[in-house]
């Protein structure tokens, strides 16, 4: 009887922590977006202020987080704040574990199901902010000619990246479209492009920065300048996705490289008893952390072969 009230003890709590954890990331989830909404509205620049991400970063634990959010989060494309971010990254890394411990999973498991909570959400935002980043610069080389074309047609640089805010696909429609919004609100141009390149970790936006820096520095046609850089960047492009196109056999020989020793693996320790021993005894365990590390190890290799600069 003991027994049994002990059992039932221990799963309402964990049933609590659960509801806990749940309800307090959809609090803070509504409560950081009405906050972001209220910030966006009274958001206005001036010469002399600090960006908010200049500020002094702090050495506790939480700040270098949140640091890392924030790095995930810039450029991703995602319509999440940091605080929102924070919650889903809070309630991710604590609720698989708690339902582990709820179906009497071992401490390994349990474990290892924190850091895979931990790690999905900061995987998504890379994927995201890769894929966002790419599509980014194969449209950059596209809006040039339309920029171009409004500045000979009269039009300053605010007004000339207005359509591209309007017109454009994602995810240089919403870009440009907070880049409009930085010089609108009196950033100065040099700056609110720096901020754009650095969002987005583009090389081809901080040329474009540096060479409208130059001209406003030393004059000339802005129209001119936008036209060399355009055609820079569209070649800068076409040169991406000639080596795309060539290393695309071996990405996906690195990828099948890492796939299938996992998968003959799991084939092994279904089909065949024999092997369950060794899955579960020590030096099983430490084999396959070994292998694990060394298939990791020599996919980031292979990438890193892969990775061929082109700026």
């Amino acid at each position: 009887m003991d027994q049994t009230v002990v059992t039932y003890f221990f799963y309402g709590v964990t049933y609590t922590l659960i509801i806990a954890v749940l309800t307090l990331c959809v609090m803070a989830l509504l409560v950081s977006r009405q906050l972001r909404v209220l910030s966006e509205r009274r958001n206005v620049y001036h010469e002399g202020e600090e960006e908010p991400k200049a500020r002094k970063r702090s050495s506790s634990i939480l700040a270098e987080l949140r640091e890392v959010a924030r790095q995930h989060i810039e450029g991703s494309g995602v319509k999440f704040s940091l605080n929102e971010f924070m919650s889903i990254w809070a309630a991710c890394t604590a609720v698989p574990p708690l339902l582990g411990i709820v179906m009497g999973m071992n401490a390994l498991v349990v474990m290892l199901l924190a850091a895979l909570g931990a790690f999905l959400p900061l995987f998504f935002l890379s994927a995201k902010k890769k894929h966002s980043e790419k599509r980014f610069e194969e449209l950059l080389g596209q809006t040039m000619p339309l920029i171009s074309a409004n500045l000979r047609g009269g039009a300053m640089l605010s007004q000339a990246i207005r359509p591209v805010a309007e017109n454009m696909d994602e995810p240089i429609k919403s870009e440009f479209e907070q880049l409009r919004r930085d010089m609108d609100r009196g950033m100065p141009v040099d700056k609110a492009l720096d901020k754009l390149a650095e969002r987005n970790n583009s090389a081809d936006l901080k040329l474009f920065a540096s060479a409208v820096r130059a001209q406003m520095r030393t004059g000339g046609s802005l129209a001119d300048v936008v036209d060399s850089v355009g055609s820079t960047i569209q070649q800068r492009c076409e040169m991406r996705q000639m080596v795309r196109s060539r290393t695309s056999q071996a990405r996906f020989t690195a990828i099948l490289m890492v796939c299938v020793p996992p998968a003959l693996g799991l084939v092994f320790y279904i089909g065949n008893d024999m092997y369950r021993e060794f899955y579960s005894s020590a030096m099983g365990l430490v084999v396959i952390g070994i292998c694990g590390l060394l298939e990791v190890l020599g996919y980031f290799i292979a990438n890193k072969m892969l990775d061929i600069k082109t700026d």
